[in-house]
């Protein structure tokens, strides 16, 4: 277990554009697979691009027949919910409307990291337009070919979930007015702000579906509800929720406040370990060039 006394090192992720579009050929992904695949990427897509690439999602769009799909209607409101537009594709034709929806924002616009999710098909010759743009692309495939010249990732690379690795450039909030902070004493409510900072905290917002899970899996306290300790938390005043629009149904999101003694505390203890990985990676990599220049 990780803690904000003792956190792990941190790699810091490539520099680079700063947003990503993420297209999905739904209809192919689920190709033979069950749904859960695409529940599973929804759900691991903001952390995968931040910690590869180092960029936010900034829109989206998943190309599919979602009449045809098994609880079609409840994959298009997970998909809204997380700013991907779901678009409907008619049968066999989810991969040209996505080939062609790209060649235009390649074009026409700047999607910043253009990021393709698929099953097995090939998007090769949309790769190599990219590049001709000068545009930076990545394939996510359920079955990535072996022969894939560009940047090509498995849906296995995105579940693997791992605690924040770059430094963090937040958007300064208005102070709430008429919040009364306490101070957080419950052991447990502080471990889960601490998994907050740790896993999320590179976020403004954090949606709540994998917030809860990531409570689940690193609380030591295997008797502490998530819910009841986000409930506990906002009565201290460290969290707060907010509704969001979304189509078809609204959706919740939850902020910290910044301006909580304890939220502050626990910042500065992950940041001044920040910096103290950041001397030991210096230290090494001199290390390394003292033994090259000895060879």
């Amino acid at each position: 277990m990780r803690y904000a006394s003792s956190p792990p090192p941190r790699s810091h992720a490539p520099r680079g554009p700063r947003h990503a579009t993420v297209l999905i050929d739904v209809d192919d992904l689920l190709y033979r697979r069950d749904a859960s695949v695409l529940a599973d990427l929804v759900r691991s897509l903001s952390g995968f691009l931040h910690r590869t690439v180092g960029a936010r999602l900034q829109s989206g769009r998943a190309y599919a027949d979602f009449s045809a799909l098994e609880d079609g209607s409840l994959v298009q409101r997970d998909l809204y919910a997380l700013g991907i537009e779901p678009v409907f594709a008619g049968r066999s034709a989810s991969d040209l409307m996505l080939a062609m929806d790209a060649a235009v924002l390649l074009a026409t616009s700047d999607p910043g990291v253009l990021v393709v999710v698929t099953g097995s098909r090939s998007y090769a010759p949309l790769v190599r337009r990219a590049r001709a743009l000068g545009r930076r692309m990545l394939v996510i495939a359920a079955e990535p070919g072996r022969d894939a010249d560009y940047d090509t990732f498995s849906l296995a690379d995105l579940t693997a979930e791992t605690p924040r690795s770059v430094p963090v450039e937040r958007t300064p909030r208005p102070p709430r007015e008429g919040i009364a902070y306490v101070t957080i004493e419950n052991a447990t409510t502080l471990r889960a702000l601490e998994v907050i900072e740790e896993f999320f905290g590179q976020y403004d917002e954090v949606y709540l579906t994998p917030l809860l899970r990531k409570l689940t899996e690193e609380m030591e306290d295997v008797e502490a509800d998530p819910k009841s300790l986000i409930s506990d938390l906002e009565g201290y005043g460290a969290v707060y929720l907010e509704r969001r629009p979304g189509r078809p149904h609204d959706y919740t999101v939850l902020l910290v406040d910044d301006q909580h003694p304890d939220v502050k505390r626990v910042r500065e203890l992950f940041e001044d370990y920040d910096e103290d990985d950041d001397a030991a990676a210096t230290e090494d990599d001199e290390a390394y060039a003292e033994d090259d220049d000895a060879l």
